[in-house]
């Protein structure tokens, strides 16, 4: 019972942090931490505070939250019967992060509810363009507004124990401290972001739409963090174990980073190949008859598709010609 209570809260946890998440990645600024003071609690490849002076394109990439499913499964290398009895998690350990654990659902619980109002207006008077920054965060995090949501994310397949968003076959975690919580969102309704595709009416004012931004950045920035769940978390383990979580952490974060990239360079290759429908400049309108395009650089690109480009890491951009070349080589005429 207790460890499908457990499971029940983690999942709950990771399909409340997309709204979280969404946050951090639309962030400009952070206020500095504060709280309890605890052991070495930075965490690997996770930054706690946001600071300027980089490109977008790096302060984004560092800033980007680490997906609590992915950071929770580190923890199973101190798990299990082959782990070495003196690096093992202690029940009293384990009790310890069961409580950090739903504390920070509770808290976002509330702040979830707290807001969702305030979140449904500003969203309403964001243009087209912004509305679609605002929901890519949560396609791109595992939660598709207006879809399945989990499906590649916290909760879903891949997620913690395959469970779907909520907890067992989709139901809803127990309301806190017993209140009344709303009900779940009917299918293909998520009350903090309506459908993205239907955004026909959305307004055009774009002073407005910035303000609303703001807000919106305001209202994610001062939502509880995972950073700090997960420096609690770290500062439960012993000196010995730390070791072993960073190597597990690191090993997970290389592979979510690997399929960031590898989607990246997907979604670049389908641009690519739609771009110039209808407008004359794919196959032989782009390649002519100077060969293959091997450089990011050259001019026969657009300039669009040349700055998507240098935006993709360096090993993925050879990848991305590549698959790019093989496309418009199918648009020519044979």
């Amino acid at each position: 019972m207790a460890r499908a209570t457990r499971s029940i809260r983690l999942a709950g946890v990771s399909a409340l942090s997309l709204f979280i998440f969404a946050g951090h990645a639309l962030a400009q600024d952070a206020a500095p931490l504060s709280g309890p003071a605890v052991k070495d609690g930075s965490v690997p490849g996770e930054a706690r505070k946001l600071t300027g002076g980089q490109s977008a394109d790096r302060k984004e990439k560092r800033d980007r939250p680490l997906p609590h499913p992915m950071f929770m499964k580190a923890f199973d290398a101190l798990k299990g019967e082959g782990v070495d009895k003196s690096i093992a998690l202690t029940s009293d350990q384990q009790d310890d992060l069961d409580v950090l654990n739903e504390d920070f659902h509770q808290s976002m619980m509330k702040y979830r509810q707290d807001h969702m109002q305030e979140v449904q207006q500003l969203r309403g008077e964001l243009t087209a363009q912004d509305r679609k920054k605002v929901d890519g965060f949560l396609r791109e995090l595992g939660g598709r507004p207006g879809g399945k949501r989990g499906e590649r994310g916290p909760g879903g397949p891949g997620g913690p124990e395959g469970r779907r968003p909520h907890g067992p076959d989709g139901a809803p975690p127990p309301p806190p401290d017993g209140e009344n919580a709303p009900p779940p969102p009917p299918p293909g309704d998520d009350p903090m972001m309506q459908d993205p595709m239907n955004d026909s009416k959305a307004p055009t004012d774009q002073a407005k739409s910035e303000n609303a931004m703001g807000r919106l950045r305001e209202i994610m920035e001062g939502a509880p963090k995972p950073a700090d769940l997960h420096a609690k978390m770290i500062a439960v383990l012993t000196d010995a174990q730390r070791p072993v979580f960073d190597k597990a952490l690191a090993a997970e974060q290389s592979k979510w980073e690997q399929e960031q990239k590898d989607r990246m360079a997907q979604r670049f290759a389908e641009k690519g190949k739609g771009a110039g429908k209808g407008k004359g400049k794919l196959g032989k309108d782009i390649l002519g008859d100077g060969g293959p395009i091997t450089s990011i650089d050259d001019p026969r690109l657009p300039e669009k598709m040349r700055d998507r480009l240098k935006n993709l890491p360096a090993d993925q951009q050879q990848k991305a010609l590549d698959r790019l070349n093989a496309r418009l080589k199918g648009d020519q005429p044979k």
